[in-house]
């Protein structure tokens, strides 16, 4: 009899609210995930352990505005 292999999920800790926020079986470093319990856009950023922090945009040249 064939054994299947289960892949473990991965969590980490929502910063906002302290939910575990489930990351899939491998996660990858800048991988976006949404909290579901507060609804917070979060970037992975760290692998052992896990780790979430804010998913802060980088600003666009487009979207500065000139104040000049």
């Amino acid at each position: 009899m064939a054994q299947h292999k289960t892949e473990v999920e991965v969590t980490a800790e929502c910063p906002s609210c302290g939910a575990l926020v489930r990351l899939g079986p491998k996660p990858r470093v800048g991988q976006r995930v949404v909290c579901h319990s507060c609804g917070e856009s979060l970037r992975v950023i760290n692998l052992d352990p896990p780790e979430l922090d804010w998913d802060f945009e980088e600003p666009t040249p487009e979207s500065e505005e000139d104040w000049g």
